[in-house]
């Protein structure tokens, strides 16, 4: 304890003190979190004493401002302040109120705004006054003043307290001193005082009854700011305050006709008036408003005018802000929800008036709809709308409203919106056409006969153009922006013809104006549905749809629409094909009789075969879609899609997909109306809706064939109904919703209909019903749909709709599946290995979220499920191997096998009960090919046993290894448990001859081995056997999944999937989403989904400000697949196993080489930069291709100047008049620091030193990365040494010499070295003779360089293994190196057990990619040879730009990141 109070002294004096708000935060967040710790102890007053005392503090106002900012995040997350610290902590804090900084006074506010929520009756008991204290503080405060917004929120929660001082508050005298703060230039002040306005007169709402004419003058004038304010904003919470405060105001009738009743016409020409022109200053409050009767109001209304007047345009929905032209459909869609608000404001204000006032409203109203404006006649509906909801007595008279509103909904006119772009429109037609007359396309006679009357018709006549006008570039430009102007004209007129119509038809409907013939109000009422892109517009609409056909119910006229209307809307929800795809003609589907013989990630389904759910989700097409793509200057409203199908409308119009996404937006929102209107009548009131939700399904009942049977035109009719439920659920009364959970047997019968879209409707409502029975749906699932799962021997459709529907229900319940997380795991593991590529990936997707939450579960949920003991049992062991249960291995091993190889058999075995794939990442040379036969053999003996059927395993390798298997094999087991038959041959006709003799007698063989290449070539023999295993050695191999050979092996069957890789990640961490794509397809997601989670988050995380963010998804990446991947070093598990020295060997470049190193890397850099200056605006990895291969040039060059020069060099001239001159052949090894360090090396380690030893000291394997290198080093290394004997394995030999070379070399120890390529010696050979290990070059990938390295460090060394690495001093190699760290690090941190990640994020940031080839300063050859190498284990430190950073994402916009990091909510609910 005594440790907490010294941080809390030290963090208070000095973070608290003299640092930036920001540490000052921090700081306050740290001792926050101490304190809640502390909270049940004696030591939190301790702490909030200090803190109090620090309040007293007299001198800088930053030591006051940071202890409040503590005690502010204290009383957020403190569970309870003490008792006797609670009224000492509010008098401490309140006297801050009066500090003379602004930031102390705003700070102490927000302090007391938790303690008058948790402790309110403490803070009232001891505040007494504190109301009218903040009332004088906003007195002296201007709209400038940063601690108004505190204390305005401070104000407004204790007026919504039960203060008693609220109660004597004068309304009259406090409203006056907010209103300044509800025109303030930003949102959280306007938000606070308008909120502050609403708590002061619901605190006042007893006294609005009795109102003097002073207190009546100041609510007349909060009635119009509040309605100017709701026409300037656009933030939804002010606008929500504000319709509360109006509704409060609006209690009493007397209070809003004494006050509102000279303005409403003001407001209604405000409601109209144009969105992009300004606000006349004379309809807002101004000096031209009559002399107020009190100085308070003269004084309080100059502050206003003040603050008001310092920008004179203020527009429509947002207020100073000029409406920009680069977003108009969320500027318009900005408008329209102030003109509904304000619709609703006024709406209520009338239902106020008594019946004279009414009756001048709707004369009024009325006038408007004479006008020729579209926005006129559209307000009149609205207002009129929202008048008559909220009506119950429809006395008046009316006869002239409704005569007008029908006339109006009928009239075709132009409106006044677009008169001025029409009249410009043809004035450029007119002109355009005298220009095509003087190129003689067409006569001045017939231009004076043109009557230009609509723009239908210039568009006809731009259409009819004579043909000759495309030679003419200019007028043909000319015409077409006269086409595009007239169709956005078009448009936009058809775009206010829709909204003023179904808003005048609106106005009718909830006038009860229907009369006899319904059709002028269904059809703008139907068509808005239909087109209106604006949701907010659509739900009016579709309110009133619902209240049109709710009225109809009660008519006895015939014939009733209500059944045509709810058909066509039932249409437009079944409209849109990638919501409601169809059976048969789905553009995502393949023709209905096409079968793919070939599943893979590009996800094609069938109308019979697949999953739908599945490629919905991962297709390039599931992106959301644009809404407007005009780009346009005018003053318009935007539009839906035209009629016309002209391809240039797409410069100016919504896409032409919109109108099928409007339409089903439109029926949803339709049916969602009618649910909420009808309630629990609506299974009696509209029968055919509710039938037609039903009727299909329940056909499917026990025993019925009809999912087998049914034809494409039935089925279709089954997918719209089975739509429509699913839209119809979230809203229905809980009655109909009890009707359509009964549904569920049929709809899990519907699960095994042959139609994949049929499967995929099925799925989606038992998720949706899931939503909201949750407990009744996932015990009918774990009952009845579960066990469909274990019968893997069943038809792929009759699983494909199981486990789509278990991928639903996961994806839509979230967090509130974690109780039944552990009943879903087991079946979803069952179905993870079927020979279905769809159900693997679900089940796969399904498994990965479920063991995420099954972390977060408790046994407090008891479900009912035969195997819920032995599922809790398997996720114990399975997330813990230390208590999977032992496994005996059945048969006898011909060789000792250690503990950590036992423990490696027995986690294999348990992920093979539970048909789960897998990575044994074990380090080179641990033994994985010993444990993997154990558990081929064991598998077969079991079976044996069992009487169970013996299927053949797959065992595919590099091509080297092959032979190693098989002998392995033979070594380890009887023949009689493993019969391996070796696959291989380079010509056909040997493999030709090897699969007849499979095929003859295929249970001859248990395992078949054949390398990748082969594997490839004949992936048409390999497709068509069932294995039991499949089993790929160095799988790491297949990382690039758009290869050939990675496409063939996914073509393999087999029950069990496992991958034998020391480096399963070499480059980045996608490599492993690729291996498990394999094992467990979907487990990781899509490869989009794992990049986005996963890859750019680790690969951003060298950025500061990232770093966070990449340690997480390092650990959540890392716990994913941990279950799944066993990964031991040699130095955990390996006590006997000498130790491995790895060393860097460094040299330096020769004279020659350094001329031509610095000559080309000049070169480079100047072309590359003049490149990246041409193409810079067009792609910025433009010349990467060529940078790499000049990196190809620099690694030849450090190995040897001959590698590179040539007679077309340009400056093989002067290279050789220069070696003539010192009398050296280009071929000398002096000209090459590298072949003398190599030397040197040989030398050191007693390779050709002695003539007369038969064995050498040590023996070592040499690595180069080209065979040319290997020749270089036999021609000019151990050409000059004496009594050297070696041996080479490179590509050029098969795979048969491979294997005896290798045998050779291991048997003979006078043979002193091994010359092999990193490519062919580094994967899986056992090379424990030699015990040195030279590296002459360097792979790009660190990997393959570790995996040559081990093949001498493994079991059977009994020496030390030295690894020298040659690098040439201040070259690319050393790069290279920094590069393989960087790699390395992303490897060992996913695979290691304790993730730590810190290594992974150290990644410098000075050097890009051209630098690569940059010749270090010190690499200054000294003369024309070598003579010595330099001395080696340099450790220089080098820094590396991260060579990824072009896969990386661009640095987000941090604008908002101060106010997020210290958001107090956000900290809350962190710490809750």
């Amino acid at each position: 304890m005594f440790i907490y109070i010294c941080i809390v002294v030290y963090i208070s004096n000095r973070l608290l003190s003299d640092v930036v708000a920001p540490i000052r935060e921090t700081g306050a967040q740290a001792l926050s979190i101490i304190c809640n710790c502390l909270y049940d102890q004696p030591q939190c007053s301790s702490l909030i004493s200090i803190l109090l005392n620090l309040l007293q503090f007299n001198g800088t106002w930053e030591i006051r401002h940071g202890a409040l900012v503590t005690l502010k995040y204290t009383f957020n997350i403190l569970k309870e302040i003490p008792k006797d610290m609670q009224i000492p902590c509010v008098q401490a804090v309140r006297k801050c109120l009066n500090d003379e900084s602004d930031d102390v006074v705003a700070t102490a506010a927000a302090t007391l705004l938790p303690l008058v929520t948790q402790y309110e009756s403490a803070v009232l008991n001891c505040t007494s006054g504190l109301i009218g204290e903040l009332i004088s503080l906003l007195d002296t405060m201007d709209d400038l003043n940063s601690a108004a917004s505190s204390i305005m929120n401070l104000l407004a929660k204790l007026l919504a307290s039960n203060s008693s001082e609220k109660f004597k508050l004068s309304f009259a005298q406090v409203l006056p001193k907010i209103f300044p703060f509800c025109r303030h230039h930003t949102v959280p002040f306007r938000l606070a005082a308008i909120q502050t306005v609403m708590e002061i007169i619901e605190a006042s709402q007893s006294k609005l009854n009795t109102c003097t004419p002073e207190e009546l003058s100041v609510l007349e004038h909060t009635f119009r700011l509040l309605f100017e304010r709701s026409i300037l904003e656009s933030d939804d919470k002010i606008l929500a305050s504000i319709e509360q405060a109006w509704a409060i105001l609006c209690q009493s009738n007397s209070i809003v006709q004494q006050c509102t009743i000279t303005s409403y016409q003001r407001w209604i020409c405000l409601s109209v008036h144009p969105a992009k022109v300004p606000i006349n200053q004379a309809w807002l409050l101004n000096d031209e408003q009559p002399q107020q009767t009190t100085a308070i109001i003269d004084k309080e209304d100059k502050r206003y005018l003040t603050s008001s007047t310092t920008n004179n345009h203020q527009y429509l929905a947002t207020g100073f802000t000029a409406c920009h032209q680069e977003a108009p459909v969320e500027h318009d869609r900005a408008v329209m929800k102030c003109r509904r608000l304000a619709a609703r404001l006024l709406g209520q204000l009338f239902v106020h008036y008594d019946q004279q006032q009414a009756n001048d409203v709707l004369n009024y109203l009325t006038q408007h709809l004479n006008y020729r404006s579209a926005v006129q006649r559209m307000l009149a509906g609205m207002i009129s709308t929202e008048w008559a909801k909220s009506m119950t007595d429809f006395s008046l008279n009316t006869n002239i409203l409704q005569e007008r509103l029908y006339n109006a909904i009928n009239e075709a006119i132009y409106f006044d919106e677009i008169a001025p772009s029409f009249t410009k429109l043809k004035r450029d037609f007119t002109s355009f056409m005298y220009e095509c007359a003087k190129q003689n396309l067409c006569s001045q006679q017939s231009i004076a006969t043109i009557e230009l009357h609509s723009v239908d018709h210039i568009i006809e006549l731009c259409d009819n153009v004579h043909a000759n006008i495309a030679s003419h570039a200019q007028l043909n430009g000319q015409k077409q922006n006269i086409r595009d102007e007239a169709q956005r004209i078009q448009n936009e007129s058809e775009t206010l013809s829709l909204r003023s119509t179904a808003y005048l038809a609106s106005a009718c409907v909830y006038w009860r104006f229907l009369g006899d013939q319904l059709n002028p109000l269904i059809r703008p009422l139907m068509d808005a549905l239909k087109k209106e892109v604006d949701p907010l517009i659509q739900k009016d609409i579709a309110q009133a749809i619902a209240e049109l056909i709710w009225q109809c119910t009660q008519r006895t006229t015939t014939p009733n629409p209500n059944s045509k209307i709810l058909k066509n809307i039932c249409n437009y929800v079944c409209a849109d094909s990638d919501e409601s795809p169809h059976v048969t003609s789905s553009t995502r589907f393949t023709e209905s009789g096409e079968t793919s013989s070939i599943v893979n990630e590009e996800y094609n389904c069938t109308t019979l075969k697949g999953i739908y759910t599945w490629q919905k989700t991962n297709s390039d097409d599931n992106t959301p879609k644009s809404t407007l793509t005009r780009d346009s200057s005018t003053d318009s409203t935007p539009t839906p899609t035209p009629s016309s199908n002209n391809s240039n409308a797409k410069k100016f119009n919504f896409d032409t997909t919109n109108t099928n996404d409007s339409a089903r937006h439109g029926g949803e929102s339709a049916l969602s109306a009618i649910c909420q209107r009808f309630g629990e009548t609506l299974q009696s009131k509209l029968p055919d809706l509710y039938n037609r939700t039903v009727l299909d399904i329940e056909q499917f009942t026990d025993g019925c064939k009809l999912c087998q049977t049914q034809s494409t035109s039935d089925a279709q009719n089954l997918a719209d109904t089975l739509q429509i439920l699913a839209i119809l659920i979230p809203h229905v009364h809980e009655t109909i919703l009890n009707n359509y959970l009964n549904l569920l047997p049929n709809l899990s019968r519907c699960l095994s209909s042959k139609y994949t879209v049929i499967r995929f409707f099925s799925a989606r409502c038992i998720g949706i019903l899931s939503m909201y029975k949750i407990d009744r749906v996932l015990q009918f699932i774990i009952d009845s749909i579960l066990p469909k799962l274990t019968n893997t021997n069943m038809d792929t459709n009759y699983l494909q709709g199981p486990i789509e529907t278990l991928y639903h229900v996961i994806d839509r319940q979230a967090l509130h599946i974690v109780p039944y997380a552990k009943y879903l795991m087991v079946p979803c593991i069952q179905t993870m290995t079927h020979q279905d590529w769809y159900i693997r990936s679900i089940a796969s997707n399904c498994f990965a979220v479920l063991i995420k939450y099954y972390a977060l579960h408790n046994d407090d949920k008891t479900v009912e499920h035969r195997n819920g003991t032995e599922s809790g049992d398997f996720l114990e062991q399975l997330f813990d191997n230390t208590k999977m249960p032992a496994y005996h291995l059945p048969m006898q091993v011909k060789v000792d096998i250690r503990p950590y190889q036992h423990d490696g058999i027995n986690w294999l075995m348990f992920l093979k009960r539970y048909n789960l794939s897998c990575v044994l990442a074990d380090d080179m040379g641990l033994g994985k090919t010993l444990q993997t036969i154990c558990v081929l053999a064991s598998d077969i003996v079991e079976r044996r046993k069992e009487n169970l059927e013996i299927r053949p395993s797959l065992v595919v390798s590099p091509p080297t290894l092959t032979r190693h298997w098989t002998s392995e094999m033979n070594k380890f087991v009887s023949e009689d448990i493993l019969r391996p038959l070796l696959y291989s041959g380079k010509n056909l006709a040997e493999r030709d001859s090897l699969r007849n003799k499979y095929q003859q007698n295929p249970k001859e063989y248990t395992v078949i081995v054949a390398s990748y290449d082969v594997v490839r070539s004949d992936i048409a023999f390999f497709s068509t056997i069932p294995f039991n295993y499949c089993v790929l050695d160095e799988g790491h191999v297949i990382r690039n999944s758009k290869t050939k050979l990675s496409k063939a092996i996914r073509q393999i069957s087999a029950a069990h999937r496992l991958i034998l890789s020391g480096t399963p990640i070499q480059n980045n961490a996608l490599e492993l989403w690729k291996l498990f794509d394999f094992l467990m397809p979907g487990y990781l997601g899509s490869e989009k989904q794992f990049i986005r989670r996963y890859q750019k988050p680790l690969l951003a995380s060298s950025r500061d400000r990232d770093l966070e963010h990449g340690q997480l998804a390092m650990d959540v990446l890392h716990k994913q697949v941990k279950p799944f991947m066993l990964r031991r070093m040699k130095s955990d598990v390996l006590d006997d196993l000498p130790p491995k020295i790895l060393q860097d060997y460094y040299c330096d470049l020769s004279t020659i080489q350094c001329m031509l190193y610095e000559d080309f890397a000049n070169k480079t850099k100047e072309q590359v930069n003049y490149s990246d200056n041409d193409s810079q605006h067009q792609n910025g990895n433009s010349t990467t291709g060529h940078v790499f291969k000049a990196l190809q040039y620099l690694r030849k060059l450090c190995n040897h100047p001959s590698l590179v020069l040539t007679t077309d060099h340009p400056k093989w001239n002067s290279v050789q008049t220069e070696l003539k001159e010192s009398h050296i052949s280009l071929n000398d090894i002096r000209l090459s620091g590298k072949l003398l360090a190599l030397k040197e090396l040989l030398i050191e380690c007693g390779i050709g030193v002695s003539r007369d030893a038969v064995v050498s000291t040590h023996r070592a394997l040499v690595f180069c990365q080209m065979k040319v290198m290997i020749d270089v080093i036999i021609n000019q290394v151990l050409g000059t040494m004496d009594n050297v004997s070696f041996l080479r394995l490179d590509s050029s030999m098969n795979p048969v010499d491979r294997f005896n070379t290798v045998n050779l070399f291991n048997s003979d120890p006078s043979i002193d070295l091994l010359l092999l390529t990193t490519h062919i010696g580094g994967l899986g050979l056992n090379l424990t003779g030699a015990d040195t290990v030279i590296f002459v070059e360097h792979d790009w990938n660190p990997s393959k360089d570790l995996q040559a390295m081990d093949r001498a460090h493994r079991i059977g060394q009994k020496k030390v293994v030295n690894v020298y690495r040659l690098i040439t001093r201040n070259t690319i190699e050393e790069k290279i190196m920094n590069l393989q760290r960087f790699k390395t690090n992303l490897a060992d941190t996913v695979l290691a057990s304790d993730n730590n990640s810190s290594s992974l994020l150290n990644l410098e940031k000075d050097t890009n990619l051209i630098d690569l080839i940059s010749l270090g300063d010190e690499a200054k050859g000294q003369s024309l040879i070598v003579e010595n190498s330099t001395k080696k284990f340099n450790n220089k430190k080098q820094t590396l730009k991260s060579i990824l950073d072009t896969f990386s994402e661009q640095a987000d916009n941090d604008e908002d990141g101060y106010s997020d990091e210290y958001d107090v909510n956000k900290f809350v609910k962190q710490h809750q």
